[in-house]
């Protein structure tokens, strides 16, 4: 078992103690003499800063030495198992309230070598309330990993043996998950180094805890090697977990740097996206309406996956159809409109939806594109329970496919209002949870006398090249027949994020030129500042979801002139029926040409308080339940509106 104490020495200068992780010292009062030897109960990691709580409880002290030497003020110091003996009750935590968890994630991002190919750990320990826990029945997985037979995961929960991933170099990092049979609190974590190659040793780890499998916390992030011994089979000194600290105004400060794509080679789009909680609790709501209370919430500084995006400004257009509303609504009149309507993040297993932005303030952003975490898929399919049989991530859309022969990408702005060009590196679209094949497909740009740099519009459909493109351009990618498309991804080019496109409207077309509104980021939608990288698939849906637009093109003239229809009341509403309409009514329906056309998303009416007109809530609350059954048009609209 790893000692309750580690021993270390005051290098060159006093140090002042603070009564907790990230405070400061009184100015001027050494609590430890230069040169001095103290012993340690556990170490802190606080905004990237390392902070080493005293065995005698006169609180923290820091490894920096004060000035401008980037030299550390500590340093560890070999002593004798007497020495590392708790003589009384140690010092708790800070905060003192243990972590509950069931899983931890290990990702080991760097090693003592920058060229060894492997990297290893003999064994971890777990510590609660100054007691070393038994590991007995937790399980240990290397996803993407390769161990030898005799040196597989299980191998860190024993005391001879090592852990070792052959794969670390070619992956980037070495990642474990390690179950626990029931939910436990936790306190400390330590490792002990291998018997051999010390260059294999991991210098940068990062250890987040979930209690559910699917949502995570950050727990701890140590950089560099002073907290890793260099002495063969020696444990690392206790290292605290516990999550980010907020700020007072809810904001989490993360000690985590940026990592650029730049070089990486393509590859298609990952299944589920990552986010992390920078605000508060997050709600999740059971559909992605605003007016919903939250059925549960996401803790602050909490690390989630989401299946794909659906836009709120869509969602307006699709409503203004389905109450039979028209406005002007061509080109002119989009690009003009507010198109900051909400984003909503679908998260898998069928848990619901959380908004992308604050509902108090909706021009704070609350959930920001993170790493991803690698962990079993198992673990996000569906609400983990004990004894359950690993189940395959559902990527299937809460609406029915698309079909559509040509589909159109509209450029409304760029990530620099300064800048005159958009680019874009790559296309992929998904049906079904499949990506679909670009075969015999072809793109063009409008207009079609900006010339175009880069590899000209073909390229989106590519793993290599990019389209660049005066801002307001438009991409159309043709398919040879009708095809089913449910999402859309865009991958961001390998330099001048600048130009990356903040605001993108894409509408479908069957045949003709009569273009019909799939999805509105809205403004503030960023690509990725990673080179190369993905966005979040982006769910694509018809205001008359599984509806073939009519073939007859309405001109933005007769939009504009078309009456404004009166909403129904909310009683005729919810009194809409499921019965079959005459076809003098389907052609009327047909003949809609104006009120399918594309919308701001203001065509639904007064918004007051930044929400949609009550008249509008059991529509609203119809059409969401449409999602699921398909039936959007005859479950919500009622007959004769």
């Amino acid at each position: 078992q790893p000692p309750a104490l580690s021993r270390w020495r005051a290098v060159g200068v006093g140090l002042s103690a603070a009564p907790t992780p990230g405070g400061g010292g009184e100015a001027g009062k050494a609590v430890v003499e230069p040169e001095a030897e103290f012993n340690v109960v556990r170490v802190a990691v606080v905004n990237g800063q390392r902070y080493f709580q005293l065995a005698d409880g006169r609180g923290w002290v820091s490894d920096a030495a004060g000035n401008e030497s980037a030299d550390a003020a500590v340093a560890s110091v070999e002593a004798t198992d007497e020495d590392l003996e708790a003589t009384g009750k140690l010092p708790a935590p800070w905060p003192q309230a243990h972590v509950r968890v069931r899983y931890l994630r290990i990702a080991i991002s760097q090693t003592r070598s920058a060229t060894t190919v492997p990297t290893q750990v003999a064994q971890i320990a777990l510590r609660c309330r100054s007691r070393v826990m038994s590991l007995k029945g937790f399980l240990a997985e290397n996803p993407g990993g390769s161990s030898p037979p005799q040196e597989q995961p299980e191998k860190l929960f024993a005391p001879r043996g090592k852990w070792l991933d052959m794969r670390f170099r070619e992956n980037g990092r070495s990642v474990l998950v390690i179950t626990a049979p029931h939910e436990i609190e936790v306190d400390d974590f330590a490792l002990r180094t291998g018997a051999d190659a010390p260059g294999r040793d991991p210098t940068a780890l990062r250890v987040d805890g979930s209690r559910n499998g699917w949502e995570w916390i950050t727990l701890l992030e140590e950089r560099g090697d002073l907290c890793i011994p260099e002495r063969r089979q020696t444990w690392t000194p206790w290292l605290q977990l516990r999550p980010e600290t907020p700020a007072a105004d809810g904001s989490i400060t993360s000690s985590a740097a940026p990592t650029g794509n730049e070089g990486v080679a393509a590859a298609p789009p990952p299944a589920l996206g990552w986010f992390k909680n920078i605000g508060k609790k997050l709600g999740i709501l059971k559909a992605p309406v605003e007016t919903l209370e939250p059925q549960d919430h996401l803790q602050p500084g909490a690390i989630f996956p989401a299946l794909r995006v659906f836009s709120a400004a869509t969602a307006a257009a699709a409503l203004a159809a389905a109450a039979g509303a028209t406005t002007a609504a061509g080109a002119g009149a989009l690009e003009g409109s507010a198109g900051g309507g909400r984003r909503y993040l679908q998260l898998p297993g069928g848990r619901g939806w959380v908004p992308e932005r604050s509902r108090k303030d909706a021009t704070r952003v609350v959930a920001v594109p993170t790493d991803p975490l690698d962990v079993p898929i198992a673990l996000l399919a569906a609400p983990s329970k004990q004894g359950e049989e690993a189940a395959t991530l559902d990527l299937a859309a809460p609406t029915p496919p698309v079909r559509l022969r040509r589909l159109r990408i509209r450029c409304m702005g760029s990530r620099s209002p300064q800048e005159t060009s958009i680019q874009l590196a790559q296309v992929c679209l998904r049906s079904r949870g499949e990506p679909l094949s670009f075969e015999s497909w072809t793109a063009s740009e409008i207009p079609e006398c900006l010339a175009s740099s880069g590899d000209g519009p073909s390229s989106v459909l590519l793993p290599e090249g990019r389209w660049i493109a005066a801002r307001g351009s438009a991409l159309v990618l043709s398919a040879p027949d009708e095809v089913e498309v449910q999402d859309l991804a865009l991958r961001s080019a390998e330099d001048a994020p600048e130009r990356d496109p903040a605001h993108l409207v894409l509408e479908g077309c069957v045949e003709g030129d009569r273009w019909m509104l799939l999805h509105d980021t809205g403004e503030g939608f960023l690509m990725p500042m990673q080179r190369r990288t993905w966005t979040p698939w982006l769910l694509l849906c018809f205001p008359r979801s599984g509806r073939r637009p009519p073939s007859a093109a309405a001109s933005p003239s007769a939009a504009a002139s078309a009456p404004t229809a009166t909403p129904p009341p909310a009683a005729a509403l919810g009194a809409a029926s499921h019965s079959s309409s005459s076809s003098s009514e389907e052609d009327a329906a047909e003949k809609e040409g104006a009120a399918d056309r594309l919308r701001p998303a203001t065509a639904i009416g007064e918004r007051r308080n930044g929400h949609a007109d009550k008249a509008l809530e059991p529509l609203a609350a119809s059409f969401l339940g449409g999602l699921k059954t398909g039936a959007w048009l005859s479950g919500c609209r009622p007959r004769g509106a």
